[in-house]
């Protein structure tokens, strides 16, 4: 228990200490200051436009710190009188002298920098110097390949263009005639499939297709007839459904004229129409109208001997009584039945 000499003193203190903390030189307590910030933060919440004020201020302060720019070499502040500049690459500032640019480069660079799109860059010799000019050099070099690589893809065109349209390079038929010398050499008979005028004449027929059993014009006149033709062909076209194909030469009938109409051969402007013009020639199924290939002589010859051994072949399953359907494709004759080979129902041979 305390007494009341003990109380006395107690209070004393206590005066003491509340005149210490009012005093005007006295440094506030943590506890003020907390207590003081809160009201400051509370009259703020209350008061929208100071609080908006307070905000814009501390912003702009955090802005114009940013907005310092300081030289990436000696860290020095990057004032508006100074002559500065600034790297492309790393958009860091730098002092001139410290990038050791004298006056007359400095205005060049300036000069250059008011431009719409500056011509001349500057890259900072910290690194982007050395990595700027490796890209650049390594960029120059693939442009260059690049080039190189277009003119070689030219050139390749053109030479495939060349074979479409029928035409070789003297380069070409001397690989050719080479390739016939070494088979005669080594005791073989040179396959006449390469042999150079055969090849040509393959190449410029590939844009033709020959129809049949058109009915021929018995106009007097020959274009005329040519008219009549052309639009005879049209109708075909129209018949078998098929797009962009309806740009062709003049057609020209082939052999003497006689009792059946003569074949007509039809120059299409490109190999990929004449072949869109095949898929689609079985619509014409159920008429007399068929459509073929511009063959030459060797490959009408070969074209008879796979006819022949895919009726031999045909021939000889309906004979065994094996199901089969002998067909040719891609010059070879081979069976496109599916499944087992089976016995026919109702053949001698079955069970």
């Amino acid at each position: 228990m305390m007494d009341s000499n003990d109380s006395e003193t107690m209070a004393v203190v206590k005066t003491r200490l509340a005149s210490t903390a009012s005093l005007p030189g006295s440094k506030p307590s943590s506890r003020e200051r907390n207590v003081k910030q809160a009201e400051k933060l509370k009259q703020n919440a209350h008061n929208p436009k100071q609080n908006r004020e307070h905000n814009k201020t501390m912003n702009n302060q955090a802005q114009d710190d940013a907005d310092i720019a300081c030289c990436g070499r000696c860290s020095q502040t990057c004032n508006d009188g100074d002559r500065c500049i600034q790297c492309a690459l790393c958009d860091t500032w730098y002092h001139a002298r410290c990038e050791k640019i004298d006056d007359s480069t400095y205005e060049v660079l300036k000069k250059d920098g008011e431009r719409p799109c500056p011509l001349i860059h500057f890259y900072c010799s910290n690194m982007c110097n050395n990595a700027a000019s490796k890209f650049l050099g390594n960029f120059m070099k693939v442009e260059k390949e690049i080039k190189e690589m277009k003119a070689e893809v030219n050139q390749v065109v053109t030479q495939v263009k060349s074979i479409e349209s029928g035409e070789f390079t003297e380069e070409m038929k001397t690989t050719i005639r080479d390739i016939a010398r070494v088979e005669r050499e080594a005791g073989e008979t040179p396959d006449s499939k390469c042999d150079v005028a055969e090849i040509e004449e393959r190449l410029k027929r590939k844009q033709n297709l020959i129809f049949f059993n058109i009915d021929e014009s018995s106009a007097a006149e020959a274009k005329d007839r040519i008219e009549e033709d052309s639009k005879n062909i049209l109708k075909v076209l129209e018949k078998i459904d098929v797009e962009n194909c309806v740009d062709f030469e003049p057609p020209t009938r082939l052999g003497k004229k006689g009792e059946a109409p003569r074949p007509l051969k039809i120059r299409f402007n490109s190999s990929e129409a004449c072949s869109r013009i095949l898929k689609s020639a079985s619509k014409l199924k159920g008429t007399k109208i068929y459509i073929s290939r511009d063959m030459t002589p060797l490959e009408r010859r070969e074209w008879k001997e796979l006819l022949e051994e895919r009726n031999r072949k045909r021939q000889e399953a309906l004979e065994k009584g094996i199901e089969a359907n002998w067909v040719i494709r891609r010059g070879k004759v081979v069976n496109a039945a599916r499944g087992e080979r089976q016995p026919i129902k109702g053949h001698a041979d079955s069970k």
